[in-house]
């Protein structure tokens, strides 16, 4: 029984341990941004890694792709405006009195109706 574990153990680590050197090896290289070739088990970097770091270090930038540039994301000040909309809606209904902000639901309530449900 001993030697049976014995080899077991020995195929296990000698099968085991490259395959996982070679799996976190193209994970790393994945993580960085490469690009992997499975049939030379080289990583091939990705040559704009500094600028798209760079890029998502500025706030309200965003990199794109396709043209490898970084280029302000449009879609925040619409997140902003959506942000203070909401904002407005319940500074206007908490002034109320009797009313109050039910944020599950995203809208104004009666206290009575709050107390009501629950």
């Amino acid at each position: 029984m001993g030697t049976i574990s014995l080899v077991g153990w020995a195929l296990i680590l000698g099968y085991g341990v490259p395959w996982l050197k070679l799996e976190m090896k193209t994970d790393s290289c994945l993580d960085r941004g490469g690009r992997w070739h499975y049939d030379t088990g080289q990583c091939e970097e990705n040559p704009y890694r500094e600028a798209i770091d760079a890029c998502f270090g500025k706030a309200g930038w965003q990199w794109f792709a396709p043209t490898n540039r970084c280029e302000p994301d449009e879609r925040i000040p619409l997140l902003l405006e959506v942000a203070h909309e909401q904002d407005r809606k319940l500074l206007a209904c908490n002034e109320q009195p009797g009313w109050h902000w039910q944020y599950q639901d995203d809208r104004c309530v009666a206290d009575e109706v709050a107390k009501a449900v629950e």
